[in-house]
């Protein structure tokens, strides 16, 4: 959320470039947190092991068949992940709030002509969104792990905004789009297992002679498909990445 509340008094105060501004603290993250790994830890890479988030057993969801052994086990986060989905999708298309904050995306000069704070509901959401972007790396470190490592989430943060795209700016669309992405990571996990098993199955073969690092990029070669629309077209909220100056 501090880094979030940055974000916010460039874009929203001083009306700076989103997309420079973003950047900008991403590498600032990348430097912090390597800095703060030594300093606290005394280790450079990665920290020592810490306790991991305890599992959660749902035995009225571990009975169903194929979803109980997808969700019927996991971490707090991952439930509260699938919770926040639905929360937000009825949080925005089915309240006044959602409505006030799909209107100051699209038309702020409307919105502020109805007596809504557009600049004041613009840092509340981008705080929100360091909120949840803080839950997803703390889900990844103590979460998925039991420690942290240096620039650990390679890229997915960049994954996360195609899935948004992908998902046409709606909460249920990206998390359509995140399990898509889950499953091309999931693909370059398997593709190994998949040729060891070419002696029963030949034509799995064919996994043994592709390089690696093919299946590897596999997910960030899916993300530039759809930033550069070839999968569809999403259409942004019309004052997206557009500081607002009030009324002339």
């Amino acid at each position: 959320m501090a880094f979030a509340g940055l974000h916010a008094v460039s874009a929203v105060r001083f009306r700076g470039n989103q997309v420079v501004s973003g950047m900008a603290l991403n590498i600032l993250a990348l430097a912090l947190t390597g800095f703060l790994l030594r300093r606290l830890f005394q280790h450079a890479g990665h920290s020592p092991q810490v306790a991991q988030l305890p599992d959660w057993s749902l035995p009225f969801i571990e009975r169903i068949p194929f979803l109980g052994r997808v969700i019927g086990r996991g971490t707090p986060p991952i439930y509260l992940a699938l919770i926040l989905v639905a929360v937000s999708q009825y949080l925005l298309f089915r309240t006044p709030l959602g409505l006030r904050i799909r209107a100051v995306g699209e038309h702020p000069e409307a919105a502020e002509s109805l007596g809504v704070n557009v600049n004041g509901l613009r840092y509340l959401c981008v705080l929100l969104s360091g909120l949840l972007a803080g839950f997803g790396g703390g889900t990844m470190s103590v979460g998925l792990l039991n420690s942290f490592g240096e620039n650990m989430t390679a890229g997915r943060g960049f994954i996360a905004l195609a899935a948004v795209i992908f998902g046409k700016w709606r909460p249920t669309g990206a998390f359509g789009a995140c399990l898509l992405f889950g499953l091309l990571v999931a693909f370059e996990v398997q593709a190994q297992t998949f040729a060891s098993l070419s002696s029963f199955f030949p034509w799995m073969g064919i996994f043994a002679r592709i390089p690696r690092e093919v299946f590897l990029g596999l997910p960030y070669l899916a993300t530039i498909l759809i930033l550069a629309g070839f999968i569809g077209r999403s259409t942004p909220p019309a004052a997206s990445g557009l500081p607002y100056e009030g009324p002339k």
